[in-house]
């Protein structure tokens, strides 16, 4: 078992923010919050949106439903380049994701782009 430090985002924070009445959207963008803060990505099963949104059986009508998703894909496009490349590059040294080099906060900058995004598209829609 490893050691998480206090700034690591985990399930267990993920599963607390939903109970306490956060959306996906909203609890995605505090995982973001505090990996941009200099915080740790523990993120086996630590995405809100997937956790309220993903059926394994069905694994692309998510994208029908979850804020994240559009017909062009989800959120897994840029967390999947977050991961690709924290396993690539930083993976022999540490056991969390975490903003270790400049390629690092741009993939996290896009990433956080395209939660305003969601949440702004998702704010529009009701707005009459």
């Amino acid at each position: 078992m490893y050691d998480i430090s206090e700034n690591a985002y985990t399930r267990e924070h993920m599963l607390a923010h939903l109970r306490a009445g956060l959306t996906p959207l909203e609890a995605a963008k505090r995982k973001l919050e505090t990996i941009l803060s200099g915080g740790e990505d523990f993120p086996a099963n630590s995405c809100a949106c997937c956790e309220t949104y993903f059926d394994r059986e069905h694994p692309k009508a998510c994208l029908n439903i979850c804020p994240l998703g559009s017909t062009k894909g989800c959120c897994h496009d840029s967390y999947s380049t977050w991961i690709k490349h924290q396993n690539e590059e930083h993976m022999h040294e540490y056991v969390f994701y975490a903003i270790r080099c400049p390629e690092c906060e741009d993939i996290a900058l896009t990433f956080s782009a395209l939660l305003k995004r969601s949440s702004q598209r998702r704010s529009n829609m009701f707005v009459s």
